[in-house]
């Protein structure tokens, strides 16, 4: 299996969204994407949950640069389903050397419970981002932002009971990092900015997968990729965190994949938190002796 697991992971972002040439608008296009969802409720005692799957409707018409919403099957509970079509909305959109983004907001959508209409789940104050730039492991495009797919950057408000905001399941992180660490008899720290963090994240088993590319603790160290197994998903009202057990976990490093106890995280906790969900903060340990914090985001483009 080796390398398949992140890299399978990648494929899905790829295929995330598709172009239906069915119902296409008149000098525009259509695009449905299957995007994930943390539902937080609000209250004296929120909670949150995660939502995946969710088909997503893009309709875009560019001769009056408007973007139309929809959405049939957005789960709040086992038996609730709620549909909506917003109103046409203008939208913004730049294009990069690296790619494209689209970016819109909707101040409210009238909204239907089971088919039914309901006011009560009406959202209101949407923010969407739609872009194809964001990073990925240096076995593909060599750590930089390309066009490699599309990806929905959103939160909004549902009525006076949730809060939602997506998040990838698949992603890499570009960023920096720092580490502290004693060497000869003197307390050192070393920066890096080539790290890319590539999460994957299992919906089936609530597991995830980390891959730490270009990995270097001290100047002395030589760069390494290492793969972090079998760590917790736990989704939290700030967001989500993913967390090394207790024992800790042996990364595997190499294209073989070999374990490589030297260098084990004895802790690591990365927690995604805020409006957007698109950064991560990282805190490890490894060998007992190099402390370290990594932050970073998936994408360049600003919201």
């Amino acid at each position: 299996m080796k390398k398949m697991f992140l890299l399978a992971g990648i494929c899905l972002v790829l295929v995330s969204c598709k172009n239906d040439e069915n119902d296409i608008p008149e000098n525009g296009f259509k695009s449905e994407c299957k995007v994930s969802c943390l539902l937080t409720t609000t209250g004296d005692n929120p909670q949150s949950f995660p939502v995946y799957n969710v088909p997503f409707v893009f309709k875009y018409e560019f001769v009056n640069n408007t973007i139309t919403l929809s959405t049939d099957m957005l789960g709040l509970s086992l038996n609730n389903k709620l549909s909506f079509v917003s109103d046409p909305v203008n939208f913004i959109g730049a294009t990069y050397s690296e790619g494209m983004a689209l970016k819109f907001e909707v101040p409210s959508i009238n909204t239907r419970m089971n088919g039914v209409y309901d006011s009560s789940y009406n959202i209101t104050d949407l923010e969407c981002l739609f872009t194809d730039i964001y990073y990925c492991p240096d076995s593909w495009r060599n750590n930089n932002p390309r066009p490699l797919g599309d990806m929905v950057i959103m939160d909004c408000e549902i009525g006076d009971e949730y809060i939602l905001r997506t998040f990838p399941l698949i992603a890499g992180y570009r960023g920096t990092s720092i580490t502290s660490f004693a060497m000869g008899g003197k307390e050192q720290s070393y920066m890096s900015d080539v790290p890319l963090y590539a999460v994957a994240i299992d919906p089936n088993t609530n597991k995830a997968e980390v891959g730490l590319y270009n990995a270097k603790f001290a100047e002395p160290m030589p760069q390494l990729t290492m793969y972090l197994r079998g760590l917790d998903v736990e989704y939290t009202v700030e967001g989500y965190k993913i967390c090394a057990p207790e024992e800790g976990v042996v990364p595997l490093v190499g294209n073989d994949l070999i374990p490589y106890p030297d260098y084990i995280f004895n802790n690591f906790e990365l927690v995604c938190k805020g409006e957007k969900l698109t950064d991560i903060n990282v805190d490890f340990q490894v060998a007992g002796r190099f402390n370290g914090r990594f932050n970073g985001s998936f994408t360049s483009v600003a919201y």
